[in-house]
């Protein structure tokens, strides 16, 4: 993990060079995108903000959804806590990259995927912000409940 005194200290150092998108001399290129990805910077009046993000890996929103779920239905704890370490871990660019990885996903509008979860028994709905790398649990429930609701505006 870079601290951020070490973020500050590149930043001072290779200004200019962020700021005209050069790569360094010692440099690849692709470490030079990497950097790009990692360190987004802000400056207000003389102040320079720098905000480190771990871009590579997607961000899941709403872990306590499911966590309450599988309190009520001990049976998919493990399914679910799988499906949320690979999704985490993951590194989709768009849905074609993520339909590799789980070929069995329905895909409906507006980026929303629904998981079948343990052999069919239950439901997961979420939506991908794939640019911003965001991933927001929207539902999940038994298939009684999910042909209840509308899986495309939930």
């Amino acid at each position: 993990m870079i601290s951020l005194r070490c973020l500050l200290r590149t930043c001072g150092k290779n200004k200019q060079r962020f700021a005209n998108h050069q790569p360094q001399r010692n440099h690849s290129p692709d470490r030079w995108l990497q950097a790009q990805k990692t360190i987004n910077s802000y400056r207000f009046g003389n102040f320079f903000i720098i905000f480190a993000s771990n871009r590579n890996k997607l961000r899941v929103i709403a872990k306590r959804t499911i966590r309450d779920f599988w309190e009520k239905h001990a049976d998919c704890e493990d399914q679910l806590k799988a499906w949320y370490r690979e999704t985490e871990k993951s590194e989709w660019k768009n849905i074609n990259e993520l339909k590799k990885d789980y070929p069995s996903a329905s895909i409906l509008k507006n980026n929303r995927i629904v998981y079948n979860i343990k052999g069919n028994h239950y439901r997961l709905i979420v939506k991908f912000n794939f640019d911003f790398q965001i991933c927001w649990i929207r539902f999940i429930g038994t298939h009684a409940e999910y042909d209840k609701i509308d899986a495309n505006t939930i």
